[in-house]
C-alpha cells in the first residue's frame, strides 16, 4: 500500500521495505551523510540525491552519494527504508 512521506509516495521494494522520496529535512541541512546518520540512527538508506540546484534534465541533477555528499536545502532523497523509519523523517 502506498502512504504519503512529505508529499510524495513511497512504494513497497520488499516485504515491510519501501522506497520513497523526501526532501532534505531542515535539521540535516549542510550536514554529510556520514553525519546525519540516518542508517545507524533510523535505518534508512540514501540510495540517490536529486540536487535542489541540479542541471535541466534529471539524468545531470542526480548522483550516487557517498558518506561525505553534503546535504543541501531542497535537495531530494530517494531513500529505502521501513514504514516507521520513513515517518521519522517526517517529524
Amino acid at each position: 500500500m502506498a502512504a504519503t512521506v512529505r508529499g510524495g509516495r513511497k512504494i513497497e521494494v520488499m516485504r515491510g521495505v519501501y522506497l520513497a522520496e523526501v526532501v532534505v529535512p531542515h535539521s540535516l541541512v549542510g550536514r554529510t551523510i556520514a553525519e546525519s546518520r540516518l542508517r545507524q540512527e533510523h535505518g534508512i538508506e540514501v540510495v540517490l540525491i536529486r540536487l535542489a540546484d541540479g542541471a535541466e534534465t534529471e539524468d545531470d541533477s542526480t548522483k550516487q552519494p557517498s558518506p561525505t555528499t553534503r546535504l543541501q536545502a531542497g535537495d531530494r532523497l530517494r531513500v529505502m527504508g521501513t514504514a516507521q523509519a520513513l515517518g521519522q523523517l517526517d517529524q
